[in-house]
């Protein structure tokens, strides 16, 4: 994998589940979809700390990786509190 091609299926994956998140529907489901979301930006932090530990990633790439999972975690954490408003 290129930093290149890293880097646009991030933006492709955030771009779904921002869409998915934002969908209209019951509280429940709107719940449900980021609790998935969640789910998901956890698990591509932890692959992509055991590719980086393996030396399979850049310094770079898994740093700006992180960092746009901390940021999408964020969202939903935003997201979460809205909701349960």
């Amino acid at each position: 994998m290129t930093l290149r091609s890293g880097k646009t299926t991030v933006v492709a994956v955030s771009l779904i589940l921002e869409l998915v998140a934002g969908c209209s529907g019951s509280k429940e489901d709107q719940a449900q979809k980021l609790k998935q979301e969640k789910a998901s930006w956890e698990a591509t932090a932890q692959l992509t700390h055991e590719a980086s530990g393996r030396g399979a990633l850049s310094e770079t790439y898994t740093r700006e990786l992180l960092q746009k999972v901390r940021e999408k975690l964020a969202q939903i954490r935003d997201q979460e509190a809205r909701l349960s408003r």
